[in-house]
């Protein structure tokens, strides 16, 4: 997966509301993305987070081999059609990922240790 566009945020798994990965295909809150080659990733949704105007999805990979605890920020793109499902993209507005992970980070600080 391509981490160029993508905020990649450290937290510590332990404090992850659904505890390690192991059945997490069950979870209402886990979403697919995938890159540009057709390869799948999952993630827990941890959070969407309001900033100018536009909604960011704050995700924890749940796929990593190596788990370093990592968050990814991706902003998310209403449909074009009726649905309510949304399209996930990487930004490369630097200051809007680091106040979104400074919002995040503000309303679930009783919720996770972060590690920075």
């Amino acid at each position: 997966m391509d981490k160029d566009n993508e905020m990649f945020m450290p937290i510590e798994d332990e404090d992850l509301p659904f505890g390690d990965d192991e059945g997490y295909e069950d979870m209402d809150d886990v979403v697919t993305l995938y890159d540009e080659d057709g390869a799948g990733f999952d993630f827990q949704l941890l959070d969407m987070i309001p900033y100018e105007g536009e909604n960011y999805a704050v995700l924890y990979p749940l796929d990593e081999e190596e788990d370093d605890g990592s968050l990814v920020i991706l902003k998310a793109i209403p449909s074009d059609d009726d649905s309510e499902e949304e399209t996930f993209v990487g930004t490369d507005d630097e200051e809007a990922l680091a106040a979104v992970y400074a919002l995040f980070k503000e309303l679930h600080a009783e919720d996770y240790d972060f590690a920075d």
